[in-house]
């Protein structure tokens, strides 16, 4: 288990501090618990299903892959992407299409699940539509 030094009191400043001294992968798998607990909190009656369906709903790709990602499209839309680096592009492309499917039929087992319309929930979770 990854411990953190932190001081006595935490205050979210604190608890700022502690995350930053967390590696990439252990701050995602935090930030994720970190989403749960909002979850749990803003809704304490949420099932095991609906709150497994709001992690995988809120997992982006790992920060090292979409930094990746973000870079590429910069140097593509700058004209300066080498001929491999827009293979990666491409591939890094679909991973993220892929992602991004997963997510909307996530959304709607979740809609399901609550017997609402997929529009609703995506309103009812503050979704913007272009981060789906």
């Amino acid at each position: 288990m990854p411990t953190v030094k932190i001081d006595a009191q935490l205050s979210k400043e604190n608890l700022l501090q502690a995350a930053q001294q967390l590696s990439p992968t252990e701050l995602e798998q935090f930030a994720q618990e970190v989403i749960a607990l909002k979850a749990q909190q803003t809704y304490p009656s949420l099932s095991q299903d609906e709150t497994q369906l709001l992690l995988k709903i809120n997992q982006g790709l790992p920060p090292a892959t979409q930094q990746r990602y973000q870079y590429l499209i910069e140097q593509r839309e700058a004209e300066t992407l080498t001929e491999s680096e827009y293979r990666e592009l491409l591939e890094l492309t679909e991973v993220a299409e892929a992602q991004q499917a997963q997510r909307l039929q996530d959304l709607a087992q979740l809609a399901q699940l609550r017997q609402t319309s997929l529009s609703a929930l995506v309103e009812q979770l503050g979704i913007q539509p272009n981060s789906l």
